[in-house]
């Protein structure tokens, strides 16, 4: 099982978001990462796709976008009832920041992801850097929210 990467190149006039769109929904994603390349009359989006295939992800409690046979977790059972409404509050913010960005909720972090931060209650960047895939460009775009969700979350528990 390895990481593999797809490099689309869609015109800044329009044209190829349903073989993006296909590609996405068919794989689990990694991380996107985006580039506007300014070229006159011939602009274009470049954007590189770094993927597993559905069929080979290993992430624990991860899911396929297509929502295939692969059982589901129940967090509920596996987290101790303060882990579980922490890891609640993680999956709300996650659910509101994929919809601002218009990106599957995998994109940003999984399921397997949250639960590690809130049954450890992760405050640093590089904490959430030692998570399984998360890496340096997830915890610079979305650490300092997801660490003041657990802060202030430890906060009103005290």
């Amino acid at each position: 099982m390895s990481l593999q990467y797809k490099v689309f190149a869609i015109s800044a006039k329009g044209g190829a978001e349903k073989e993006l769109n296909a590609f996405l929904n068919s794989v689990n994603v990694i991380t996107v990462h985006r580039e506007f390349v300014n070229n006159g009359d011939n602009s274009f989006f470049s954007i590189m796709i770094e993927y597993m295939n559905n069929n080979t992800s290993s992430d624990i409690g991860a899911s396929s976008p297509t929502g295939d046979s692969k059982k589901r977790l129940d967090y509920r059972e596996l987290l101790s009832p303060e882990d579980f409404e922490l890891y609640t509050q993680i999956r709300e913010w996650r659910k509101g920041k994929a919809k601002e960005e218009a990106v599957q909720l995998y994109t940003i972090m999984n399921n397997a992801q949250m639960a590690l931060i809130a049954e450890k209650r992760i405050k640093t960047k590089e904490e959430l850097t030692k998570l399984d895939k998360f890496g340096e460009t997830r915890a610079k775009k979305y650490g300092v929210d997801i660490i003041e969700i657990v802060k202030k979350y430890d906060q009103e528990k005290e």
